[in-house]
């Protein structure tokens, strides 16, 4: 005699659901396919800065700012040259500053809060000297609760929140070179392009 099998309705609701979810996630998996087939990229992925012309980068002795562009430049793809007369793109660092305000004091007079100003200047050429990016300003801000109980730790955190700023502001400067126009085939036509 066969034996029969029983499926209970909350058996064959947990196999339904699961092919649904089956389903649904090779129509995920299949869209993600054709999106990249496409040629477009989630946000938060690689920016694509393989189009940009070799850069060189001119700062001042010790610019930590520097520092960091070079990194993020290179895991962006943008090839750096160590010589002005290789480069495509010149981009200069200057008037790199740290500064700090205070925002609050206590009742007695002793510091609670400070605010942390780093800013930096740059302009952006190509290799005939013709500016593409005119000198512009970039300024980030963090407030810092500061105790003088803990000194030491209080300079570690500060510390750390300068390299914050510094690592945005590097970011942002790419961001900025990617949205300009590769001039490396329109120098002869004199054009010139600036950030409003």
């Amino acid at each position: 005699m066969p034996v029969k099998q029983i499926v209970t309705m909350g058996e064959f609701s947990r196999g339904r659901i699961g092919c649904h979810y089956l389903a649904g996630l090779m129509l995920v998996v299949m869209c993600l396919f054709f999106i990249s087939g496409c040629g477009f990229k989630l946000r938060g992925s690689q920016l694509d800065a393989a189009y940009l012309p070799a850069v060189y980068i001119h700062s001042e002795r010790g610019s930590q700012l520097s520092v960091e562009l070079y990194q993020v430049f290179h895991q962006a793809g943008i090839e750096m040259v160590e010589q002005r007369d290789l480069a495509i793109w010149m981009l200069t660092l200057s008037d790199e500053l740290r500064q700090r305000r205070v925002l609050s004091v206590s009742s007695s007079g002793k510091v609670q809060e400070y605010e942390l100003h780093y800013g930096v200047y740059y302009t952006l050429q190509d290799n005939n000297g013709r500016v593409i990016i005119d000198r512009q300003s970039l300024t980030l801000l963090r407030d810092f609760s500061f105790s003088g109980a803990d000194v030491l730790a209080k300079a570690d955190e500060e510390e750390l929140l300068y390299q914050g700023m510094q690592q945005q502001a590097a970011q942002m400067i790419l961001r900025i070179l990617l949205s300009q126009p590769n001039t490396a085939d329109a120098n002869d036509s004199g054009e010139k392009s600036e950030v409003p």
